[in-house]
Parts: structure tokens; C-alpha cells; sequence
């Protein structure tokens, strides 16, 4: 306790001897310095499931685990990858950088499709399997075009044009049995 507020905390699983949690933050009980959760393996082994390092709120770095051997994401100055297991080996599936603005830029893959962001802006969306299979592309800053959508009775592709001018980050949805964005 610091000030009559707690700055630092431990929890522990029921043994009472084996930490779960370690935890600190500043008077103001944003996050500081280094957070950290324990949990075990299939086979009993006690391992570092996450650990975070944070200044007065802002998160500096962060690791967490799929097990004691496979890393599941690592964040570190801005920059954030991210892994999915895949036949026992960890696959990079999302890579992007942060900015101080909160702008992304980089790559997510979301269900079969791969979202290419830079600075905050969609820049292009592909299918996962065939990169030239392109849903989305942004041909400047105020535009972006679709590209893709074949009716499946006569396989014709169209192109639509539409303005993307509100300038809020993209959210986009994939559906797999309608093959939409």
C-alpha cells in the first residue's frame, strides 16, 4: 500500500505458495512496471502464461504464451505480432506497428481474408490462400474500390468505387458461406 491505496498486489492459487498473479501500479492505480500471470501445462508445468512491462498506464511490452514453448503474441515498442499454432508450430498470422496516434499499419488476417493497413487506412483486402484475389484496394486517400465479387451462376466480376472519406478506421466483416466482405 502507498498513500492508503495498493501499488502492488500478489494472488496465488489455492496452495497459498504458487503465484497466479503479480500485479503494480502507480498511486493513481494506472499500470506500472511489470505484470505478470502464471499458469500450467497440460502436464503440470508451472510457466509465464503473460508478463507485461507498463509506464504509469501505457504499455511498453507484453509477451503471453500458448504453453511454456509457443508464443502467442509479443508486443514491444509499438510493435505487435501475433502467432497461431498450426500443426504444433507457431505461424506469424497478424504483424502491425502502433503509432503514437494510435494508426495502425501492417497486416491481420481475419477468417480467410489478409487486411493491409497503413497509417490507420485500409490499403487492401485479400484472401488468405490466393493473394491475387483482391476484395479491396485504396487507389488514393480518399478512395478506396472493390474489386472482387464474382455471381456465381456467370463467374462476372465487377468494380465498385466509393469514396472513403470519413476517415474512421475500417471495420470489416468477413462472411464465409455468403464469400462476402
Amino acid at each position: 500500500m502507498k498513500f492508503d491505496k495498493r501499488v502492488k498486489g500478489i494472488h496465488y492459487y489455492q496452495d497459498g505458495k504458487t503465484v497466479r498473479h503479480e500485479f503494480s501500479q502507480d498511486e493513481n492505480l494506472l499500470a506500472h512496471g511489470i505484470q505478470k500471470v502464471n499458469a500450467f501445462s497440460s502436464t503440470g508445468q508451472l510457466y509465464t502464461h503473460h508478463i507485461s512491462n507498463w509506464d504509469h498506464g501505457k504499455l511498453m511490452s507484453a509477451k503471453t504464451m500458448w504453453n511454456p514453448t509457443e508464443l502467442r503474441f509479443k508486443y514491444d515498442n509499438g510493435n505487435l505480432i501475433m502467432y497461431k499454432n498450426v500443426k504444433g508450430k507457431s505461424v506469424i498470422c497478424d504483424k502491425f506497428s502502433i503509432d503514437n496516434n494510435n494508426l495502425l499499419t501492417g497486416y491481420f488476417k481475419e477468417g480467410n481474408v489478409n487486411l493491409h493497413y497503413s497509417r490507420g487506412l485500409l490499403m487492401k483486402a485479400n484472401l488468405v490462400e490466393d493473394s491475387s484475389t483482391i476484395f479491396y484496394t485504396r487507389i488514393n486517400n480518399d478512395t478506396l474500390v472493390r474489386i472482387f465479387d464474382i455471381k456465381s451462376e456467370d463467374s462476372t466480376k465487377w468494380l465498385y468505387y466509393f469514396y472513403d472519406t470519413t476517415k474512421l478506421k475500417a471495420f470489416i466483416t468477413y462472411n464465409d458461406e455468403a464469400s462476402g466482405v
